[in-house]
């Protein structure tokens, strides 16, 4: 029976990894107040379809008019701390 199981798993396609993203890598700094709307955007520049941008606790400061943020792509997860 054990044979059998991992015969039916070594045959199932590899599932890909998503990409976990956070701004915090991109320059980021919580309870700064400055700007990090530049890390924001480097971030989502980066972002795969399937990828998560976690968000690590405290307040990021977005005031930046002239750098607009967008998620150009599908299926985007965003977790909080």
């Amino acid at each position: 029976m054990k044979l059998l199981l991992l015969l039916l798993f070594a045959q199932l396609p590899p599932v890909p990894l998503t990409d976990v993203l956070s701004p915090v890598s991109f320059g980021a700094v919580a309870n700064d107040g400055q700007d990090d709307a530049p890390a924001f955007v480097a971030m989502t520049e980066q972002l795969k379809d399937g990828g998560t941008i976690e968000l690590p606790p405290g307040t990021f400061d977005l005031t930046t008019d002239d750098c607009p943020m967008r998620i150009l792509k599908d299926h985007v997860t965003i977790r909080g701390a």
